[in-house]
């Protein structure tokens, strides 16, 4: 998550990050609530030097759950189980975060 941390510490607006896999995030962000916030852990217990583990105060801006039709992209018209997703907003960056690992190729 180190792009986050450093448009985070830019202090860069209207950027989003995603699709991120993590589904404990997920689950804390479902269990905060809308326009709640919490303190997020991303990329905790990684090893890997590219996921530096980033620990900032996060607010939940959307909660989704279940699946979705894609409209555009590879997908386009098919639909797909999206499983628990959350949209958080981590200083000025938003990070897209999701409970399944999948590719994003549509919307």
């Amino acid at each position: 998550m180190w792009l986050a941390e450093v448009l985070h510490g830019a202090g860069v607006d209207g950027r989003v990050v995603g699709l991120v896999w993590e589904p404990d995030i997920v689950a804390e962000a479902f269990a905060a609530g809308e326009g709640r916030g919490f303190l997020a852990r991303l990329t905790r217990g990684s090893t890997d030097p590219f996921a530096r583990p980033v620990e900032a105060d996060a607010t939940v801006l959307s909660l989704r759950e279940g699946e979705m039709t894609n409209t555009r992209g590879f997908y386009a018209g098919y639909t797909l189980d999206r499983g628990r997703g959350c949209a958080l907003a981590i200083g000025n960056p938003t990070v897209l975060v999701t409970s399944l690992r999948q590719q994003n190729a549509g919307r």
